[in-house]
């Protein structure tokens, strides 16, 4: 059997997208530890005895809270590393918006962000948290000056799509903490 090309095209063009829907099927589904706003974080680790939690994975619990506030400080300042614009507006959006869409996202816990700073192992969690706390803060006085930078995989986001995405990340974090 003779395949046109309009046949053979339409072919190939399914076959990354059926690789997507994969990629997209196997993420968790959300059942852990859920914050649906970044104040919600804020409260919980006003009020959390943070000294009792256990941290599971290769990061101790100040190095995570660290890595989370990097990365919310980043989208204010900038980060240091970013990945090039075809792949922010191709794969890094699509990826975004899958993660957004299935609301929650899976990657690697112990990869830091790059270009950042290491991660301080000594670094106390009350220090960390603090820290933490203190980049919500600055992140959430910036919702109506739309003056983010462009995050290093996933492009430009709005003020609404960066808390979106900042909530993906700590929730997936939250994954390997348990009280």
């Amino acid at each position: 059997m003779k395949l046109s090309r309009r046949t053979f095209l339409s072919g190939v063009a399914v076959i990354p997208l059926v690789g997507i829907a994969g990629f997209y099927a196997a993420l968790p589904s959300a059942d852990n530890r859920q914050f649906n706003s970044l104040q919600e974080v804020v409260t919980f680790l006003s009020h959390a005895s943070v000294e009792s939690l256990n941290k599971l994975g290769e990061w101790n619990l100040a190095q995570t809270f660290i890595h989370l506030a990097q990365s919310i400080e980043f989208s204010v300042v900038g980060f240091p590393k970013v990945k090039p614009e075809w792949f922010q507006k191709s794969i890094g959006s699509l990826v975004f918006h899958l993660f957004s869409a299935k609301g929650t996202m899976k990657h690697g816990l112990s990869e830091p962000i790059p270009g950042a700073q290491d991660l301080d192992q000594n670094v106390d969690v009350i220090v960390a948290t603090n820290r933490l706390i203190i980049a919500i803060d600055l992140f959430n006085s910036k919702k109506d000056t739309f003056n983010l930078q462009p995050h290093f995989a996933y492009g430009e986001l709005s003020w609404h799509q960066y808390e979106r995405a900042h909530l993906l990340h700590i929730n997936d974090h939250f994954r390997e903490i348990k009280s």
